[in-house]
């Protein structure tokens, strides 16, 4: 699936975790390996050509985002990154026992990747953001000016990630059926990304000009449009607030 001209989702089955495709240059997440015959069907129905790939990386090591490393590996000259807590867990990765991945191979690390450090493919420059708490090895790129983001699958603590936005205003209000309050104020769009990387976009309530849209799963963020699950799409810049499930406002 396309979610922007140069942007494809090659989408995970079962287990799998879905696989990004950045400008024919960057591949972010590789799946389980157990369907990578499908993912490679995949790549060869969306015109993908692998000897342009340089660069992989890693969101988190989890095997079912992390197994088809090693086969991509085999079939391209391309680098592979992660954040350095990632490498020991790969080599001894729990979760591909605990999903019973028999034929799991760690892959080779080529490099780290750290809070701040940028990405380049195509068009895009993503800046790595580490964002704990799912694995304690996980991140997400987010690109500024194309406002593109590309998330793991991770539940961290939304204080934390709030707490380092400085255009979050905090107010206390308690919304309808126990939602939290955020209110976004100016340049927001790495807040949203964000939430969107710890999972806390799915679910919600995004109000907006002209409506709102509640307990939907946000599929992505790409050229400055928050893209949900039936194909609805929002752009940033005309959401006014979000409401997060839970019981405690999210406070500075």
């Amino acid at each position: 699936m396309k979610m922007a001209d140069d942007i494809i989702l090659l989408g995970g089955a079962e287990i799998d975790s879905n696989i990004y495709c950045i400008g024919n240059e960057l591949l972010v997440d590789f799946g389980s390996g157990v369907f990578f015959p499908e993912v490679l069907d995949q790549i060869k129905r969306n015109g993908i050509k692998l000897v342009g790939i340089q660069t992989m990386v890693l969101t988190h090591s989890h095997a079912e985002h992390s197994g088809g490393a090693s086969p991509f590996q085999q079939r391209l000259q391309a680098k592979l990154f992660c954040h350095p807590l990632a490498i020991e867990a790969l080599k001894n990765n729990e979760s591909a026992r605990e999903l019973e991945l028999d034929k799991y191979k760690p892959p080779k690390v080529d490099g780290t990747l750290k809070d701040g450090e940028t990405v380049k493919a195509g068009r895009y420059n993503f800046k790595v953001i580490y964002t704990p708490g799912h694995s304690k090895d996980s991140i997400c790129l987010w690109e500024e000016e194309a406002k593109v983001i590309r998330h793991r699958d991770a539940l961290a603590r939304p204080r934390v990630a709030c707490k380092q936005h400085k255009s979050l205003r905090k107010e206390r209000h308690q919304g309808p059926a126990c939602w939290n309050k955020v209110i976004f104020m100016g340049n927001f769009g790495e807040l949203v990304a964000r939430l969107f990387a710890t999972g806390r976009l799915s679910g919600s309530r995004i109000e907006f000009e002209g409506g709102a849209a509640e307990g939907k799963d946000v599929l992505g963020i790409a050229d400055g449009t928050v893209l949900l699950d039936g194909g609805e799409k929002i752009p940033l810049e005309k959401i006014r607030r979000v409401w997060l499930k839970g019981k405690k406002n999210i406070r500075k």
